[in-house]
């Protein structure tokens, strides 16, 4: 039977890891003549309505929102994949069940042998949460550039998180320090590495409830060498890739 997966970010078939907007999906379909003789293998992938189609390879091609690959002469027995690429767009955030979710596969992915009939391919089905929120309680409420802060200034900040899934799971959320800040407190279970091992705060939040929402708090105080950053200005930075 034909097979669907996601290559990227996450391998597999089923229901996988979390994606978000912006995110680039590959897909890997594969297929097998599985007749005496010669055959063209045709495979149709409908995208689902909040991806952005990026690349097909073997000649995979776009038209009203389905991709086909037409692989003509495959010799008998022979297998073999053909790969999608994707891009996740903003409406990926809410479904009509509630999460948001990308879907690709069952009735919208068929793999034809010759003149047989059909086969569909197992679904792969990704979540697509919302991006947590970080934003700073003291001195300044807010999220982005806020105001000033000084030497010795304590800084507060809140990290929103959300168990997305339809079971309870672990929370897991990692907070790289600007160097030119030291840590001073966070939340429970919050722990901290230390200025010699990287200046990481981790929050290891276990059995969190299916659709639950949170917030940790993490404290750090402002250095003198936030004075001045590489890009002139000085400045605290925090969120982003950390």
């Amino acid at each position: 039977m034909p097979e669907k997966q996601e290559a990227a970010p996450y391998e597999g078939s089923g229901v996988l890891g979390a994606i978000h907007v912006g995110d680039e999906i590959t897909y890997e379909i594969t297929y097998r003549n599985y007749k005496a003789d010669a055959a063209t293998v045709t495979i149709k992938d409908k995208l689902d309505k909040n991806v952005e189609f990026i690349s097909a390879s073997d000649n995979g091609t776009l038209a009203d929102g389905v991709v086909t690959w037409t692989l003509a002469d495959v010799p008998a027995g022979k297998a073999g994949k053909v790969t999608l690429t994707v891009k996740v767009l903003p409406g990926a955030l809410v479904s009509n069940d509630g999460a948001g979710k990308v879907v690709n596969g069952g009735d919208s992915t068929t793999v034809k042998v010759g003149n047989d009939n059909e086969y569909t391919v197992e679904t792969v089905e990704n979540p697509v949460p919302e991006d947590p929120e970080k934003k700073e309680t003291k001195p300044y409420e807010g999220t982005g550039l806020l105001g000033f802060v000084h030497v010795g200034d304590e800084i507060t900040y809140e990290i929103n998180y959300k168990n997305y899934k339809t079971e309870t799971s672990t929370v897991v959320i990692k907070d790289t320090l600007d160097t030119n800040v030291q840590f001073v407190d966070a939340s429970k279970p919050g722990t901290h590495s230390g200025e010699n091992h990287g200046g990481i705060v981790n929050w290891t939040l276990a059995d969190v409830p299916a659709g639950q929402s949170g917030t940790v708090t993490l404290t750090v105080k402002v250095l003198p060498g936030a004075l001045v950053s590489n890009g002139g200005t000085g400045s605290v930075i925090n969120g982003g890739d950390t």
